[in-house]
């Protein structure tokens, strides 16, 4: 009786260990893809204004080239 008693025991705490590491794998890719996500939209935005720079730059030159500034 005793023995069932600790092997009882034994399962629920592997079960209960076995569900907290389940969930907190689940939370770390939750975690993971938004992090991931947040970093996809800096990288569209910082994308975004380098083209914008590089089209500043090339009209700022286009324009010293017309005044004869090298």
């Amino acid at each position: 009786m005793k023995f069932a008693l600790n092997v009882m025991i034994t399962v629920l705490l592997f079960y209960s260990l076995f569900s907290y590491c389940r969930e907190a794998a689940r939370e770390c890719r939750r975690k993971k893809k938004e992090y991931v996500r947040c970093l996809e939209r800096q990288v569209a935005i910082l994308q975004d204004q380098n083209r914008q720079l590089i089209e500043e730059l090339q009209k700022m030159k286009a324009l010293c080239a017309a005044d004869g500034y090298q």
